[in-house]
């Protein structure tokens, strides 16, 4: 142990390590390690604990218990952006929604977020992340060109071309406007006093296809489209 505990702190001089942030079970190890930095005439590196994360019933994770490993879940098909994000989340207040890279993450990560609660993770949780398929409303079905109207109440801050293949879009018959025009005006109509914003189209489901006279079309992409029609009640 002393051993191991000296050859850390070196390294880490060596390496001009400047933050450690690591699970609540290595405080004792982080106050013997301060005196060996000091004692070698350097100064410690900032050093934050965060809770232990547990399963869903509340029991910690251990490689002993059969508890799943990072390898485990990528051999599951689990994408390394839907694991990422999950863990830059979990033990937080914040709504966790699948990031497009890591410098979303970097961006968004506050240590101060972290509450001293132990988080669980939740392999249900993860599975919904990792999801091949976006399940969304719309506003509008054009009928003149067969385009779907969205806007951030669907895809919030999201590009049409960062979202999933597979589209699942349930909406009403109710919902069908002749052209794009009425469509927007519905929208102007239905938030009068908040227009939302990312407001575009999905119309060519063929990425080799181009519509140059549709504005909104910025941000489509080849998408495999299901959609589900339900009658107004």
């Amino acid at each position: 142990r002393v051993i191991y505990t000296l050859a850390s702190v070196v390294d880490d001089i060596d390496f001009k390590i400047t933050d450690i942030l690591r699970g609540e079970d290595h405080m004792t190890n982080s106050a013997a390690q301060i005196q060996l930095f000091e004692a070698l005439g350097s100064s410690a590196p900032r050093l934050g604990h965060l809770s232990l994360l547990t399963d869903i019933s509340g029991s910690g994770l251990s490689k002993r218990l059969g508890s799943l490993s990072l390898k485990d879940l990528r051999q599951l098909g689990f994408e390394p952006m839907a694991i990422s994000s999950l863990l830059s989340k979990v033990g937080t207040s914040d709504p966790i929604d699948v990031f497009k890279d890591i410098t979303q993450i970097i961006k968004e990560f506050n240590i101060n977020k972290f509450g001293k609660s132990k988080p669980k993770f939740d392999k249900i949780e993860l599975s919904n992340l990792n999801s091949k398929f976006f399940l969304t409303t719309c506003e509008f079905l054009v009928a003149i060109d067969g385009s779907l109207l969205i806007c951030a109440e669907q895809i919030k801050s999201h590009k049409v071309n960062d979202l999933p293949k597979n589209f699942i879009v349930f909406a009403k018959i109710s919902q069908f406007t002749e052209t794009l025009s009425l469509g927007l005006n519905g929208i102007k109509s239905k938030y009068p006093k908040n227009l939302p914003t990312n407001i575009t189209t999905i119309k060519n489901f063929n990425s080799e296809e181009k519509d140059d006279t549709n504005f909104l079309t910025y941000g489509s992409s080849a998408k495999n489209l299901y959609l589900l029609l339900l009658e107004d009640l």
